[in-house]
């Protein structure tokens, strides 16, 4: 193998790295904060880039001298970089409730960019090295890298199926540390061919497992206080019974008596019903906000409560209709569709995580009665 080779196959994996990491800050502040802060990613990666390709401006002569040297030193901090950074953003007390009473918040955002910003640094410094200092190949740098963002767009995405989001860094770091093994080849005067650099190789496998170990210690997501399913963590008998993670979103579903979903209840329902649902309801959470309640089952002597929510108006205007639900949400308007009569429903849905749960999860399907079976 050539050395040009070794040296597109870095670039091609830092790309994927890159990009790849760009979308896994997205998710950790859709989890962790709010997902309108996860735009903040693409001007963070332009600060990054930018500083980057400033730097390289006024110190073009010294990269074109020692472009190996270079390359090998934004290679080794790119994945030490990404660990830091992730570790040390889940320390930052953010909270963006406070962002117009309390100042101290545009610091905090501020410290965002500082910290995000140099992983992102780091790749736009070995791409810009590469593209400065091996520029006669351009038609090759530019197809490496710009294969290597796109399947890194593609890689991260499989790999949410795989891995929760606080968990998506740990592949990004480890396959940050193959093109600083890469960068460890170097032509040899006296062999006249390539050689890998044992120490530097050793160095670069002994940083990987410190960045582990960092992420291990102390890299878990935070969540915010503020977040509707941290309060109901905090329920005394609050309990999750379900889990699941996918591009979609992460879905947690806690169990607890504190429950209860009755919107716009009329207020002689509780003169008029004998006997109220209890424990009727789980809280459903995507990526923290929530809750949509999922509904259970209720017996016969329960269900007089769904005659006296604003949901059952309609069908006192039509006998036995054909219904259209848009979105499942937790199964409120089946059971309230089946209960006064419908003739058919139809349930559109486009979350087929949420489909996945009520129709396939066992737990779901007793605590149901099967409603998604019924319908079909």
């Amino acid at each position: 193998m050539k050395l040009s080779d070794v040296r597109m196959a870095a670039l091609f994996l830092v790309s994927i790295c890159v990009l790849g990491f760009e979308i896994e800050v997205m998710r950790v502040f859709a989890v962790g904060s709010w997902s309108n802060f996860g735009s903040m990613v693409i001007s963070i990666a332009l600060l990054g880039f930018g500083v980057a390709g400033t730097l390289l401006t006024f110190l073009g002569g010294s990269v074109r001298k020692n472009p190996d040297g270079w390359l090998a030193v934004s290679a080794f901090s790119l994945g030490p970089a990404m660990a830091v950074a992730h570790t040390l953003a889940q320390h930052i007390p953010f909270n963006p409730v406070l962002i117009v009473s309390d100042p101290s918040q545009l610091w905090w955002i501020g410290a965002y960019y500082l910290i995000y910003g140099i992983p992102f640094f780091a790749g736009g410094l070995f791409v810009g090295v590469s593209f400065t200092a091996f520029s006669s190949r351009m038609h090759r740098l530019y197809f490496w890298n710009m294969l290597g963002s796109g399947i890194g767009g593609l890689a991260i995405l499989g790999l949410m199926f795989i891995f929760p989001p606080d968990f998506l860094i740990y592949p990004l770091v480890g396959l940050a540390a193959i093109p600083a093994l890469l960068s460890c080849v170097r032509w040899s005067q006296q062999d006249n061919r390539p050689r890998v650099q044992r120490v530097e190789a050793v160095i670069t496998l002994a940083i990987a497992g410190m960045s582990y170990a960092l992420l291990l210690s102390f890299g878990q997501l935070s969540v915010s206080d503020f977040k509707p399913v941290s309060y109901a963590e905090r329920f005394p008998d609050s309990r999750q019974v379900y889990s699941y993670f996918s591009p979609l979103g992460e879905i947690r579903v806690l169990e607890s008596s504190y429950f209860h979903f009755a919107p716009g209840l009329s207020d002689t329902a509780s003169i008029s019903l004998a006997r109220m649902p209890r424990n009727a309801f789980l809280g459903l959470y995507v990526d923290g906000d929530g809750p949509v309640g999922v509904m259970r089952r209720l017996s016969p002597q329960e269900e007089g409560y769904i005659d006296f929510l604003p949901m059952s108006a309609p069908y006192l205007l039509l006998n036995h209709p054909r219904v259209l639900l848009l979105r499942l949400g937790g199964g409120a308007g089946i059971f309230t569709a089946l209960h006064k009569g419908a003739r058919e429903v139809w349930v559109v849905e486009p979350d087929p995580d949420l489909v996945h749960m009520s129709g396939d999860v066992p737990y779901f399907r007793s605590f149901s009665g099967r409603i998604l079976t019924i319908l079909a």
